[in-house]
């Protein structure tokens, strides 16, 4: 895969902003949950951190927006859209975390 295009890049980063609905810089299996259910999956919030804990590197339960573009690319090193200028012009808060 090559690098990815700045449309999809910007499709991931709002897509994130959309989930993280407290502006926290991560999302919860709560977020995600709650998202999931408008388009119909009614998954348990344990089965929805399952899902985080598949892609989550660093322990910490919830995604920052470099392990949620892993987890729809499953391609971490390939995931640079993250470390790219966000729509509020300062770089992900999150790959510190």
């Amino acid at each position: 895969m090559d690098k990815l295009s700045e449309a999809k890049k910007a499709e991931i980063i709002n897509t994130f902003a959309i989930l993280d609905v407290d502006g926290s810089g991560l999302i919860t299996a709560s977020e995600l949950r709650a998202m999931m259910s408008v388009f119909g999956y009614d998954n348990s919030e344990e089965d929805i951190q399952r899902m985080i804990d598949a892609v989550d590197t660093d322990g910490t339960g919830k995604l920052n927006c470099t392990k949620f573009c892993a987890a729809l690319l499953w391609k971490e090193n390939q995931c640079n859209a993250c470390t790219q200028t966000t729509n509020d012009n300062s770089t992900d808060k999150t790959n510190a975390q």
